[in-house]
């Protein structure tokens, strides 16, 4: 399962939940925000400041890869998916936004989200070496005096920050989906960006928190041929490395109803323990479609 993240962070701040120990909770805390504020320095320098330009569109259609994959974009659009020319300025990441096929979908949970096919879902400028390293030498500075914990924790989204861009860097084109929640106020929090191969193989899902604590909102999109989701959570859910698991005493196991190529459902979970460990897709008739295991 593709783990997206809940909301658009500019200029590679980080965001993290609740860590499972005090301790633990702490120092990352202090890593983050020694990381970010490194970032944030960086990013107001004129020459460093990331040019985001508003998301293009295409009146072509998508792949027919994809329009197979997901029959919520071959159904007739209505007016309420109509992507307004406003909002192309929050997806400065996508590129050839399939504007006539952007849908909305509505969960058997009542919910509404937004799917955004884009014919580039990489889109994401790879920040300058110079402007990385400026990044570096702000980050030693800001760390001095600091625990040797909390240093080794920055610098290690430091390098997985440059990691990524390297990677950036040498991404061809893709087409990809995007899948924002949406409600009466417009597009909320989203991300996304599979294929329709990972798509068909593991779905693409999300969590984001609610005002209660240990409360996660989880979405997933769902190929067709899918009329259900069987998700199993562990008692204990696994963290990023160097991080304590979380324990919840007891495991979940709930079904779901795929509507609109979409699941939707609470969990009583933090959000970034909101992924199952186990997943069974069935058909309409029962029968097993897909058994996905570790699907994170």
């Amino acid at each position: 399962m593709k783990r997206v993240l809940v909301g658009i962070v500019a200029l590679g701040a980080l965001a993290m939940g609740g860590g499972s120990a005090l301790a633990d909770h702490q120092t990352e805390n202090e890593a983050v925000a020694l990381y970010n504020k490194a970032s944030s320095q960086v990013g107001r320098e004129k020459v460093c400041r990331p040019e985001f330009g508003p998301a293009t569109v295409t009146h072509d259609p998508p792949s027919q890869e994809l329009l197979s994959t997901l029959g919520i974009l071959r159904r007739p659009a209505t007016p309420e998916d109509v992507l307004s020319h406003d909002q192309l300025k929050f997806f400065p990441f996508m590129k050839g936004v399939y504007v006539d096929y952007v849908r909305i979908a509505h969960t058997a949970d009542g919910r509404e989200y937004q799917i955004i096919p884009a014919q580039n879902a990489r889109a994401f400028p790879a920040e300058s070496h110079a402007c990385l390293h400026r990044v570096h030498v702000h980050l030693r500075r800001l760390s001095k005096g600091k625990p040797e914990r909390v240093r080794r924790r920055a610098l290690h989204f430091y390098n997985q920050r440059a990691r990524n861009d390297r990677r950036l860097a040498k991404n061809a084109p893709q087409e990809g989906v995007f899948v924002f929640s949406h409600g009466p106020n417009g597009t909320g929090g989203g991300g996304g960006g599979g294929g329709a191969g990972y798509i068909r193989t593991h779905g693409e899902f999300g969590s984001s928190g609610t005002r209660q604590r240990d409360q996660a909102v989880v979405s997933g999109l769902i190929p067709d041929g899918v009329a259900t989701v069987t998700s199993f959570f562990s008692r204990r859910a696994p963290r990023a490395p160097g991080r304590r698991p979380m324990d919840y005493g007891k495991p979940i196991e709930r079904t779901d109803r795929v509507q609109d190529n979409m699941i939707s459902f609470e969990l009583a979970r933090d959000a970034e323990d909101a992924f199952p460990a186990k997943m069974i897709w069935r058909a309409a008739d029962g029968s097993i479609v897909r058994v996905i295991r570790n699907p994170q």
